[in-house]
């Protein structure tokens, strides 16, 4: 009963597997009839919660009456079996409580943005700034994910500092996928400050590098397209895309789908700022799309704006403004607060003009 007070509900499976005990329901239940300070049920008749004052009690039991090596233990078995059934946000809460920044580390540093957007970002933001900074400053790829999370949040220049240590310790290691991690992503915060230049320097360093790894290749490709783009380097960037595309075909991704439709997105821009709006149409009427059609839309709002920029250079602008509505509904559900925001707006401003409401217009 006392190891169990670590628990945030009594999950009779849970039980079950971390204290070897079987039957614990009839207990709890005990319990409950007894009005022993044990609530209700909070899942019908599978889980239970203990009333806050009778946690306390147990907990200041433990620490108390098993030594620190074995309540940590108890930390990892829990955080292990949340792990090992698909709850990795409850694992992480788990680790972080029993002070297992070893196990922390190996759950969350293969972390993609993906699966970084996919969990709470204020629970992602708290499990990284707790671990304390003599153990996170060794580790370069909590330092990434952390630079990843300051990214999100709209702190670009603590991102940028965290990647440039990230980058130091990945070269240290001679860990080349990381490096090129780095590299991809300092060069997109360059862009995120208005520095395309040096954005283009650091995206061309990962082209310069073995692109074994065709998530690398594809999203700072991908990203290099853009930024060639929307400087004006127009020959640079279909020389990249034509380039980018043979390789597509040697490496067997001419039919996938994502891969083809994510250069064809970046690559848009090169026919936008040309002023080419036709040419424009015919690209992202298929590739924007396809990510619409995806759950894409949930993690990159900016597709959103894309969709909306080109509605409005078709002077289609009711269209224009109702799609950058909807990146903005999923910009607030998901706490973003980057890049994403400031240019959803600036389309809202832009539609919103073009209907003659200008009061609404320079709000945005």
């Amino acid at each position: 009963m006392i190891k169990s007070s670590v628990l945030k509900t009594l999950d009779i499976e849970l039980c079950n597997h971390v204290f070897n005990e079987y039957g614990p329901e009839n207990i709890l239940k005990e319990l409950v009839n007894d009005h022993f300070l044990t609530s209700g049920y909070v899942d019908e008749l599978n889980s239970f919660k203990y009333h806050h004052l009778l946690q306390d009690f147990l907990q200041k039991k433990l620490r108390k009456s098993f030594p620190d090596f074995e309540i940590m233990a108890l930390y990892k078995k829990i955080g292990d079996y949340y792990r090992e059934y698909g709850n990795p946000e409850l694992s992480m809460v788990y680790y972080l409580e029993g002070g297992l920044y070893n196990e922390l580390t190996e759950l969350i540093k293969g972390f993609v943005l993906k699966d970084v957007i996919s969990f709470s970002l204020d629970l992602i933001h708290d499990v990284v700034n707790k671990i304390p900074d003599d153990i996170l400053l060794k580790k370069s790829d909590l330092i990434y994910v952390k630079s990843r999370i300051c990214s999100i949040r709209g702190f670009f220049p603590q991102s940028l500092s965290l990647l440039n240590k990230a980058l130091k310790l990945f070269r240290d290691e001679n860990n080349k996928f990381g490096e090129m991690n780095c590299l991809k992503d300092i060069g997109f915060h360059y862009y995120l400050q208005g520095d395309m230049h040096t954005a283009i320097k650091y995206l061309e360093l990962v082209m310069d590098k073995e692109r074994n790894d065709n998530y690398i290749f594809l999203e700072a490709g991908g990203l290099l397209l853009f930024f060639l783009s929307a400087s004006g380097k127009f020959e640079k960037a279909e020389y990249y895309y034509n380039l980018f595309m043979e390789e597509l075909v040697e490496k067997g991704l001419e039919h996938d789908e994502f891969s083809v439709n994510w250069l064809k997105f970046c690559f848009i821009f090169r026919y936008q700022n040309n002023g080419d709006f036709v040419k424009t149409k015919s690209f992202y009427k298929d590739c924007i799309d396809f990510f619409l059609n995806t759950e894409m839309t949930n993690i990159f709002p900016l597709i959103l704006f894309h969709k909306s920029i080109s509605e409005y250079t078709l002077f289609d602008y009711s269209r224009g403004l109702e799609t950058a509505e909807m990146g903005i509904r999923v910009i607030n559900e998901r706490g973003i607060t980057d890049h994403q925001l400031g240019w959803l707006k600036y389309c809202l401003g832009l539609n919103f003009f073009c209907l003659e409401k200008y009061d609404l217009s320079f709000k945005e």
